[in-house]
């Protein structure tokens, strides 16, 4: 197991079809098996909060903060991203989509080079 305590992952997301579900929930997944310390901060770009996230919450609640950013039609994918990094502590953002699965080995050897 790979220990990403300095490692926070930033991720920006609208939920508007259950498949942008499926993929959080997988990218979540692979991290917490594969690693430890891993930090999470979801943040739901949408109209209002969506509740079909609940279960991300409640599986990984203690490790992850979810916070919801209203939408007023534009993407605000910049905004997004300040107000996640603003909310955590860690020394190394990594800005992730949920398409995407760095291998944690990867993460670590970077990390050396910057």
């Amino acid at each position: 197991m790979h220990n990403l305590k300095d490692i926070s992952f930033l991720i920006h997301t609208r939920i508007d079809v259950q498949d942008r579900i499926d993929n959080l929930e997988i990218v979540m997944d692979y991290y917490h098996h594969n690693s430890e310390n891993v930090e999470f901060i979801i943040v739901n770009d949408d109209s209002k909060p969506d509740k079909r996230l609940k279960f991300l919450h409640d599986r990984y609640g203690k490790t992850s903060k979810f916070l919801f950013q209203e939408n007023d039609g534009m993407y605000h994918r910049t905004r997004a991203f300040n107000e996640a990094a603003n909310n955590t502590n860690r020394p190394f953002i990594i800005a992730h989509d949920t398409d995407v699965i760095i291998h944690p080995e990867h993460l670590v050897e970077c990390k050396k080079y910057m």
